[in-house]
């Protein structure tokens, strides 16, 4: 589909669904071609600063803007492909309907709006439900999400949450990143949150098997009772087409926004030659790449041979996990190691009552509500009424938005110093390994001081 007629056809569709102002703000971010700075929105002359703000919020609530983490501003690019997959929902809740009956449909709907859900999440969304809901329309509700879940082509697909947060033991510092691999390949924790996390896992909606493993002339039926002739064939070929990862691939459980950034690609000659100025086995070197390549921190372009590979730094990979250790830090900080443990089992499960809250993070029902009112009158937590219940029995809920602006606003200064020298030392670990400098003893030189000055940088960020 080219870029004009997928544009035009998302545009129209934000206009149908949100109002023409709406489309008009969302045509303004799309004309600017590259993703635009926050600043100059909020700054046009075109539409005031209430608008724009209120406009970006109902955008993003929907996941139809992107945010570009930059250095110097927080810039935003519509996403329109987003957009014409918001245009399926109808579609997708036919498919359930087909297939699972009206009570799927239903499970679709709650999929669509809460993004992913744990079975823990989707018995509190039961238990919150109107009370106008009998005890059979829930337990119905609940036998057909597990027939969902198991069934052989089901198309509601389990994710494991893996955050390197999911080993911190009870008497371990939350300041200090596990130093034992990703959580995949950790032993099992004998801490009581963390058998939760190995078992009860975070469910979504998986579209890549809807749109794949159903016949295309239900979707074309669709389609053609929408749009003109001469745009179904283009709209079908996108979709169809597996040329849309951030739709298509299954999210990571963590709540944080993804870094994608990769370094510039070094071969295994240009690599060997920088390290230790080229008397690095070549065997040694290659097993090293593919356990970093495995861990996620680098990426291999195959080549012609072992030794033809290309490999390049995951920075975002790291940066990610820097985030997190940056944010959790910052709650331990505020809020203790009981704050800590609250705030993750609110994150994997969306949504969870005191009871659980209490049972599952091992303190007292008063410490856990105490706790949970002080995350919420700092904009990190939030409670609503179970309908049918006491008025103080409440189901809470993470401000994740909230949570991640307030914490990292107050670092932002010293993340973008850290990035900027991070940045740095791989520039210059790319004219070492290239042989671009001529100096080379010089070049170490100044690497070995850039290395330096980043570690004073983490050193510096304890200020927590």
């Amino acid at each position: 589909m080219s870029e004009v007629i997928k544009t035009t056809l998302a545009l129209e569709i934000v206009s149908a669904h949100f109002g023409s102002e709406i489309g008009s703000f969302a045509k303004f971010i799309t004309e600017k071609i590259v993703p635009v700075s926050i600043h100059e929105v909020l700054s046009s002359s075109e539409f005031s600063k209430e608008f724009s703000i209120s406009s970006m919020g109902t955008l993003f609530q929907h996941n139809l803007l992107r945010i570009h983490e930059k250095q110097e501003a927080r810039k935003i690019e519509f996403s329109s492909i987003r957009a014409i997959f918001r245009l399926l929902f109808p579609w997708f809740l036919q498919v359930f309907e087909h297939h699972y009956g009206k009570l799927g449909a239903e499970i679709a709907t709650l999929f669509m709006t809460q993004g992913r859900m744990s079975e823990m999440g989707f018995r509190a969304q039961l238990t919150s439900a109107s009370h106008s809901r009998s005890d059979e329309w829930k337990k119905s509700m609940y036998d057909a999400f597990r027939s969902i879940i198991e069934a052989e082509k089901p198309f509601i697909v389990s994710v494991v949450a893996a955050s390197p947060w999911d080993a911190i033991k009870d008497d371990a510092d939350p300041a200090i990143l596990p130093e034992d691999g990703p959580a995949s390949k950790r032993p099992k924790s004998d801490n009581h949150i963390d058998q939760i996390a190995s078992k009860d896992l975070v469910y979504t909606i998986d579209i890549t098997q809807i749109l794949f493993h159903l016949r295309s002339s239900e979707l074309l039926s669709y389609l053609k009772a929408k749009f003109t002739d001469d745009l179904v064939p283009e709209i079908h070929k996108a979709l169809l087409q597996h040329d849309h990862p951030e739709i298509t691939e299954v999210e990571s459980a963590s709540r944080f926004r993804p870094f994608k950034q990769i370094t510039t690609p070094l071969s295994v000659a240009a690599l060997s030659n920088a390290l230790e100025k080229g008397n690095v086995k070549i065997e040694i070197l290659l097993s090293s790449l593919d356990l970093e390549v495995s861990g996620g921190y680098m990426k291999k372009v195959p080549g012609a041979d072992a030794e033809a590979a290309m490999y390049s730094l995951q920075t975002g990979m790291i940066i990610n996990e820097v985030r997190e250790e940056l944010v959790f830090k910052a709650l331990s900080s505020r809020f203790g190691l009981e704050g800590v443990r609250i705030f993750r089992l609110l994150l994997r499960h969306q949504c969870a009552d005191e009871m659980t809250i209490s049972d599952a993070c091992k303190i007292s029902p008063e410490s856990a509500r105490s706790c949970l009112f002080e995350l919420q009158s700092m904009g990190f937590a939030q409670a609503q009424c179970i309908s049918g219940s006491p008025k103080d029995v409440f189901l809470w809920s993470p401000n994740v938005t909230t949570a991640l602006d307030q914490l990292l606003f107050g670092v932002l200064k010293t993340l973008r110093i850290l990035f900027s020298r991070l940045h740095s030392i791989l520039d210059k670990t790319d004219e070492v390994a290239c042989g671009v400098s001529s100096q080379t003893d010089e070049a170490d030189r100044r690497l070995a001081h850039a290395i330096n000055e980043a570690a004073v940088m983490f050193l510096r960020l304890d200020v927590f």
